[in-house]
């Protein structure tokens, strides 16, 4: 019982074992980070294409105090659902699959 070797580890070719998984989670993020990468840059287009229309619309109804008052809560409500969505795309993206 006395000639136990706790240091003892066998080889049994684990290490090609644990190459082949980070291999495969290596290619697993990388999708990941494309999907996020994509998905920021289309909300972040939408963004920009909601803040050049709003000023644009500024820029045509100049003077009417009723109108600029309506699109500038249209405007902010716009670009609040762009951030939302923004945000729900990561979480998605960042949230473990059952």
């Amino acid at each position: 019982m006395n000639d136990f070797n706790r240091a003892y580890t066998p080889r049994t070719g684990a290490g090609s074992m644990d190459m082949s998984v980070n291999e495969g989670l290596r290619a697993f993020m990388l999708g990941v980070y494309n999907k996020m990468a994509l998905g920021l840059l289309l909300f972040a287009g939408l963004t920009a294409w909601d803040t050049q229309r709003l000023k644009n619309m500024y820029f045509q109804i100049e003077g009417n105090v009723r109108a600029i008052s309506v699109a500038t809560t249209y405007g902010a409500l716009s670009l609040y659902l762009d951030f939302i969505n923004m945000f729900q795309f990561l979480l998605s993206i960042m949230s473990p699959r059952n």
